[in-house]
């Protein structure tokens, strides 16, 4: 019976509740512009779903508190059941798009996700350890044990197991709480171990998505340095957030990529929605808003309507208001992480905190904190400082010439929009990164895991950028 509620779980919460969002979506927007854009949008929507589980059942858990494991499971498989039911009754011809759309992947493509799925799945027999990701598990527990979201954050930790409280929005924690309800036992943690291995085969799939426009085998091949950071690969098996932030960090910047491609208003309420699962996810999600934001003002303001701004704002508020109204309510602040014992006078916990992640110093600062990728090789190896070899080989190769170089950029720019996301990322993460370290914060500098946001768009723009010096070698070998 075990073995069937875990089969039930990882069919509904992985594969389930994103087809029926990716099915919505296909069925309210106009396929003529998007047809295209279907396998990256059900790779999107597979990531979304889980995440929208976890906010319906911590708003269920909040206001209907203390029934049965199986109340909530009903309710749950209710609200996507009756948008499936809708689609197969009267929009048949969605359907038949999703069919198609299955049919695309080759039997070859189908065996090597397979193979990498289970490579990673083995994982899931590591025991769960760490400070944080027990505090996670521990808390995620305490909220199934009374099936009771005011629970969360847990303030009287000496009261039940737990530490000090987040004010992190509770995407992570309501996602392994529902895994609980499918668990034989508390003790038992295999489905919740399942996150982060759906996550990172997610983040590699969708990697070879955005590459195969330029070379089917090279986009296989290249995705895979989303596994060459050290860090990366080492929080897997820790099953900590960062595996399931990152992916849904990203996004809201691939559906923008798509938005401007087509310029279809449309797709502004789907980035909304991505946009507060990112930051449903995780507190650090907000600077996603603050970054998609920024690259909409800049390439498509006519869509920032009265109207369109205001829908975001309300779907944005419908996420994330109640959790920083309750942080400031019981905090006296709306994001944070900290504890009480760290503001005494005696304690000294920022010179604690410079002198043990290596930021004592201006030089350590500016090597240790602005530029951690690139001189944190046992977290990030060479990913960051490859970046930055091939733009010079790029710049050596055009013979430094103004003409020559900016034209190979703008080239870039003009053919793909996601490397000028990317690149708009970076330099937003980087002046913010050098601006909060100005001003004495420590917040984008004193954690290997926070640098990890910008990774995938390190990769992409890598990949991109080693294609272009490969192929325009080519071109002067065979003149």
């Amino acid at each position: 019976m075990e073995i069937l509620y875990a089969y039930i779980y990882i069919l509904f919460t992985y594969i389930f509740s994103g087809t029926v969002l990716f099915l919505l979506t296909i069925r309210f927007i106009p396929s003529y512009k998007y047809y295209k854009y279907y396998n990256v949008f059900y790779i999107l929507f597979l990531g979304m779903g889980p995440m929208t589980i976890a906010w319906f059942l911590e708003n269920i858990m909040y206001f209907m508190h203390g029934f049965s494991k199986q109340f909530y499971i009903a309710i749950i498989f209710l609200i996507f059941m009756l948008p499936l039911l809708y689609i197969l009754m009267y929009s048949k011809i969605t359907y038949k798009k999703y069919i198609i759309l299955i049919r695309q992947y080759s039997k070859l493509e189908i065996v090597v996700a397979l193979l990498l799925l289970l490579i990673l799945s083995s994982i899931i027999l590591l025991p769960v350890i760490g400070n944080d990701t027990s505090q996670y598990y521990y808390v995620s527990q305490n909220v199934f044990i009374e099936k009771d979201f005011h629970f969360y954050p847990l303030i009287e930790s000496g009261m039940y197991k737990g530490y000090f409280p987040w004010t992190h929005p509770a995407g992570y924690i309501s996602l392994l709480t529902w895994g609980y309800f499918f668990s034989h036992g508390l003790e038992h943690l295999y489905l919740l171990k399942t996150i982060n291995v759906f996550y990172a085969f997610l983040t590699y799939i969708l990697m070879v998505e955005l590459l195969k426009n330029y070379a089917d085998l090279y986009a296989k091949t290249v995705a895979l340095l989303i596994f060459m950071s050290p860090l990366y690969c080492k929080l897997i098996p820790l099953f900590h957030i960062d595996i399931f932030r990152i992916f849904l960090f990203l996004t809201p910047f691939v559906f923008l990529k798509v938005l401007l491609e087509v310029k279809d208003k449309k797709l502004l309420y789907i980035i909304a929605i991505s946009l507060a699962s990112s930051a449903y996810a995780h507190s650090i999600g907000i600077l996603s808003i603050f970054f998609v934001g920024t690259i909409i003002l800049i390439y498509s303001r006519n869509l920032l309507t009265v109207k369109n701004v205001a829908i975001t704002i309300l779907i944005l508020s419908m996420v994330l208001v109640s959790r920083y109204y309750q942080n400031y309510q019981i905090f006296g602040y709306i994001i944070g992480d900290k504890s009480p014992i760290w503001s005494l006078d005696f304690i000294h916990y920022d010179e604690f905190l410079a002198t043990s992640r290596h930021l004592d110093s201006y030089y350590n600062i500016i090597v240790n904190g602005i530029f951690r990728g690139f001189s944190s090789s046992n977290s990030f190896a060479y990913t960051f400082p490859y970046l930055v070899i091939v733009t010079i080989l790029i710049i050596v190769r055009d013979k430094i010439t103004k003409k020559d170089f900016f034209n190979t950029l703008k080239s870039l720019f003009q053919d793909d929009k996601m490397f000028t996301i990317s690149l708009f990322v970076l330099t937003l993460w980087y002046l913010l990164t050098i601006l909060s370290t100005i001003l004495g914060g420590y917040s984008f500098i004193k954690n290997d895991r926070y640098v990890l946001t910008i990774y995938p768009f390190i990769i992409y723009m890598s990949a991109i950028l080693t294609l272009e010096l490969i192929i325009k070698q080519k071109k002067k070998v065979n003149a």
